[in-house]
């Protein structure tokens, strides 16, 4: 399953935030961004309660994140 997370985080906290994502296993490419969103992650994952688990257990705790929002690939 295909998904993409957008993370909004704390100014000047991108490239920490960035490289911490580049870590997870589940996170097959990370761009920085311009706009109302900082940072946009493509995920693959197994199932929705896996995307669940790893939105809330991985990414919203890394302190620097202050906003996510998730979007699933429907093929």
């Amino acid at each position: 399953m295909l998904a993409y997370v957008l993370l909004g985080v704390n100014p000047n906290t991108e490239e920490k935030v960035y490289k911490k994502l580049q870590k997870f296993s589940e996170v097959k490419n990370v761009n920085l961004l311009f706009g109302s969103w900082d940072i946009m992650a493509q995920v693959e994952i197994q199932s929705v309660n896996s995307l669940n688990e790893f939105i809330m257990e991985k990414v919203r705790k890394i302190p620097e994140v202050t906003l996510t929002a998730t979007m699933v690939n429907n093929q």
